[in-house]
């Protein structure tokens, strides 16, 4: 069964995440582009069982392979679970962006769990430190 399901209302994303700054600062501008129109980028998702939870993942519509994932760092296990259970991931060509850094030995694992009957995998995920966020946020 999907864990995620779309999310429409984005303002509402944008109103849990304001609790969350700075570290959700790239998810949180993200979605303020598109409420304002700026892009359509993205498709977004929220956990279907867990609606209060800060995990929010997001899609490209134009580059399909483009992923992105915020969640609080309390809710690493709930993420690993619904990532480990998604279909909406492609696992061997996805791109993952904008990833807190306390997400990437997770994401780095599930790639791994995913793909353990390739030979040869390469795994390179960016993410971000909250300690490179101590300006203040405008």
């Amino acid at each position: 069964m999907e864990p995620f399901i779309s999310e429409e209302d984005l303002d509402s994303l944008i109103d849990k995440l304001k609790d969350n700054l700075p570290y959700s600062c790239t998810m949180y501008n993200n979605l303020l582009l598109h409420t304002r129109g700026i892009v359509d980028a993205h498709q977004f998702y929220v956990l279907k069982d867990y609606p209060e939870a800060n995990v929010i993942l997001y899609k490209g519509k134009i580059i399909e392979n483009n992923v992105g994932v915020f969640s609080c760092e309390s809710e690493v296990n709930l993420v690993m679970s619904a990532l480990l259970s998604t279909d909406l991931i492609d696992w061997e060509n996805d791109l993952f962006c904008h990833i807190p850094e306390y997400l990437v030995s997770t994401i780095q694992s599930i790639i791994q769990q995913k793909n353990e009957e390739m030979e040869t995998i390469s795994i390179d995920c960016d993410g971000y430190m909250t300690s490179s966020l101590n300006d203040d946020i405008r």
